[in-house]
């Protein structure tokens, strides 16, 4: 094997290189507890050369962690929207149970609307004090019934005679 430049071997070895520099945080330490672990090194380069390139290479190595953090959080981040991509196209396919669940509710809401009686012309609602009573427009005005707690058909329709022979409706 060809002999490395000093470059290259700090970059081939910059994770041992920088542990040991964490450790000791001065050039010479790190020189001399990098002896044993890498015994090329004395062979590639000098201490003079060592303590120069030390700091530059320090601070290349922390560059190329923060590069590998963010890159790390961009696949993080993407593979996250991916998935919400995924779950909205899987929402996008099923508009037509949605569709059914709201047209479910409309129909509830119709029966509720459309739960008026009707006797013998006269629309009969209960209020909301619990009373029923019949509705009628005659004459452009709105004449009202007053028919009790319960709603006793037979009741209601001698209501109606009466309020009708009362207002002259019918002889």
């Amino acid at each position: 094997m060809p002999k490395q430049s000093p470059i290259e071997f700090m970059i081939t070895n910059r994770t041992k290189i920088h542990k040991v520099w964490q450790k000791e945080k001065d050039s010479k330490k790190t020189w001399l507890m990098l002896k044993a672990s890498l015994p090329e090194l004395h062979e590639t380069m000098k201490l003079n050369t060592f303590k120069q390139y030390l700091p530059i290479m320090n601070l290349f190595y922390q560059e190329l962690e923060k590069e590998s953090k963010e890159k790390e959080e961009l696949k993080n981040s993407l593979e996250d929207l991916k998935i919400q991509n995924s779950k909205f196209k899987m929402s996008a396919n099923n508009p037509p149970v949605k569709l059914d669940r709201v047209r479910q509710k409309t129909s509830r809401v119709r029966q509720k609307l459309d739960n008026s009686i009707k006797i013998n012309g006269w629309n009969v609602r209960k209020s909301k004090d619990g009373y029923f009573r019949c509705y009628r427009k005659i004459r452009n005005k709105v004449e009202s019934i007053y028919i009790g707690k319960t709603l006793d058909k037979e009741k209601t329709k001698m209501r109606i005679r009466e309020k009708e022979k009362y207002l002259r409706l019918q002889s």
